[in-house]
């Protein structure tokens, strides 16, 4: 593998994370060699192989992950243990160590707003990890009083018995927050229930799902003072950091990695571009997930074939590695601008041009999809990819995809697992990120 080293982060959704974001300013501050993806996985168990696999130096885990990946850890910290949920794992001498930085997020965010605990009455929306990171912090922090409320009343009794707090079925959810000064809201937007009624002017609301950030809008037209969640994703991830790099980061670097989180994203792309290495599932994916989104589907080594009358072997026995790369990128340079709702499928070394890159990344969302190069050899013809050395193929395909590693990490949007799933469930996990 590269010795770049690699970090990521885990969920479902993850796509959109701005985690990224984040952990690459961190990287460029500190002047370290460093990736960070974010990878998509259906379940806990495909976590901790898929970061092995991936050989990742450490990760963090969001949504709905946070609880469920503890009983696959090696160790975890106290506070992780009185939350019951990790947010950050580290990797040290192959053990898996979990830790919670989610609780110190919440603090140094309100910290950040004025909030002073002590004369502070806050409700706290949900039960999960994240519901029960800001209850943990909150009565760390000497808070007057902190009330769980979720829909379903027994997780907040349970979670309420274990952190030391009290708990109110959504029912009274009005009386709670009427007489509260701090709301924190850690559910799913569409589970929202809280009614503009429900808000007052003076009412401090810090909202942990900062994509759809309704409750925000309707507490903003109410009077009342606001935190985005992106704060608290900002403030918890510099304790991550930490973890990862032994790195401490200042508070005085908030502000210019404030400005990356918060510019919004191209959301005007309509194509997919698939990337990975050899044997990954590209072609037979793309067409899956073509099919399935009604976009049409283009594999860009098909469109050389066709162009040039030769085969893919042919063309680099007539010009060699370097001649082939040129027609790719022509290739790439003419089709991809140009196209409209379209799935790519792309050479393995296709993100090896700079141009190339840049154009791929400008156009598409782009999914690498991944596989060790023992599964990878097993699913093709050796004797098809002349960039394998016949004698060797297993060494000489880990000596290409160590070289590549950095690019496929440095472009990709999102990363898939796909040696245990099934190419229609690794199209429709795609589907459902991108819709």
């Amino acid at each position: 593998m590269s010795d770049k080293k690699l970090f990521a982060v885990f969920g479902k959704p993850i796509m959109h994370s701005r985690s990224p974001q984040i952990f690459y300013s961190l990287f460029n501050n500190f002047d370290l060699n460093a990736d960070y993806v974010c990878i998509s996985v259906d379940a806990e168990e495909e976590i901790l192989r898929t970061a092995r696999s991936l050989n990742l130096s450490g990760f963090n885990i969001t949504s709905p992950f946070k609880q469920s990946i503890m009983k696959h850890l090696d160790d975890i910290d106290e506070p992780s243990r009185t939350i019951e949920a990790v947010n950050t794992v580290t990797v040290k001498n192959g053990k898996f160590l979990g830790y919670n930085t989610d609780f110190i997020g919440v603090i140094d965010s309100l910290k950040k707003h004025g909030i002073r605990f002590m004369n502070t009455r806050a409700a706290v929306l949900g039960a999960g990890g994240a519901a029960r990171a800001a209850a943990y912090s909150l009565l760390k922090s000497g808070t007057e009083r902190v009330v769980l409320i979720n829909r379903t009343e027994e997780k907040a009794i349970n979670a309420a018995r274990k952190l030391g707090c009290e708990h109110s079925p959504i029912a009274k959810a009005k009386e709670v927050i009427r007489n509260s000064n701090l709301l924190i809201s850690c559910i799913p937007s569409h589970q929202n229930k809280i009614k503009p009624d429900y808000l007052k002017e003076g009412l401090t609301v810090l909202d942990a799902n900062y994509q759809a950030p309704h409750l925000l809008q309707a507490a903003q037209a109410k009077g009342c003072h606001t935190i985005d969640g992106r704060e608290w994703l900002i403030y918890q991830a510099f304790p991550a950091f930490f973890r990862f790099t032994g790195q401490v980061v200042s508070h005085k670097l908030y502000n210019k990695i404030k400005r990356s989180v918060f510019t919004e994203e191209n959301q005007d792309k309509t194509n997919i571009a698939l990337i990975g290495f050899m044997g990954s599932g590209k072609s037979t994916v793309g067409r899956l997930l073509a099919e399935k989104t009604e976009r049409k589907f283009v594999d860009i080594d098909a469109e050389i074939k066709k162009s040039s009358g030769k085969t893919i072997p042919e063309i680099f026995k007539q010009k060699n590695a370097a001649g082939f790369r040129k027609i790719e990128k022509s290739m790439i340079s003419k089709i991809i601008p140009s196209s409209r709702s379209t799935v790519f499928s792309l050479g393995g070394g296709a993100v090896l041009d700079k141009k190339s890159r840049s154009i791929i990344k400008e156009n598409c969302y782009i999914i690498w999809l991944w596989t060790s190069v023992p599964a990878s050899l097993k699913r093709i013809d050796i004797n098809s990819r002349p960039m394998l050395d016949q004698k060797t193929p297993e060494a000489s395909a880990k000596r290409i995809l160590s070289s590549r590693m950095p690019y496929y990490a440095g472009i990709s949007d999102m990363v898939i697992d796909t040696e245990t799933s099934k190419p229609d469930n690794i199209s429709e996990r795609i589907r459902y990120e991108t819709d």
